[in-house]
């Protein structure tokens, strides 16, 4: 910093915010100066208005959303998931354009064959976790077909039994009718 700029600027920090309303630029005599009255001369234009700042607005614009991070970051090495973090969360901290490109060119020339990796071992997972699924529904479907097919045997012999004491009732009554019927017949009784 400009010597001769230090004196205006701590002039400029003693004031008071009612003194910023109006302030000038102006060079005199080889020195910046800032002033509440217009520059004499051929001085540049004022600068505008400098005081107190505006006070936010209730809107306020909200913060550049994340992506999440990829499926196959769990897999990749310290480095190179650190360099795919630094690349995702570039836009949410505001990094510029050029370094997130570097970084993209970075994380490509010494992450590609760890990346590859990482994203066979997550398709790798993902697949496993499909067939773990599909064979929790199988089992799951075969259990309730037993569980019907034991059901549909219970009813049967239920109804089996049923037959065979409506048929042991009619045994038992046929039975006794021909005891009845012999005792009447044949005994004389």
């Amino acid at each position: 910093m400009s010597l001769r700029i230090l004196p205006a600027l701590l002039a400029l920090l003693s004031l008071s915010p009612a003194a910023f309303a109006a302030t000038y630029r102006c060079e005199v005599s080889g020195s910046v100066v800032l002033t509440d009255k217009p520059c004499a001369g051929s001085s540049p234009p004022p600068m505008g208005s400098i005081g107190p700042a505006r006070m936010p607005s209730s809107y306020q614009t909200p913060p550049p959303s994340m992506e999440p991070a990829p499926e196959h970051h769990r897999y990749l090495s310290q480095r190179c998931a650190e360099l795919s973090d630094a690349i995702r969360t570039a836009p949410a901290r505001g990094v510029g354009y050029s370094t997130v490109n570097d970084l993209r060119r970075e994380y490509s020339r010494d992450c590609s064959e760890d990346d590859q990796y990482a994203r066979r071992l997550a398709s790798d997972a993902k697949r496993k976790e499909r067939e773990n699924q599909l064979a929790l529904r199988a089992e799951a479907e075969r259990s309730r077909q037993d569980a019907d097919r034991l059901q549909e045997k219970c009813m049967a012999l239920r109804d089996s039994l049923r037959n065979r004491r409506v048929e042991n009732e009619t045994e038992r009554l046929n039975k006794k009718a021909a005891e009845e019927a012999y005792n009447a017949n044949c005994l004389g009784k």
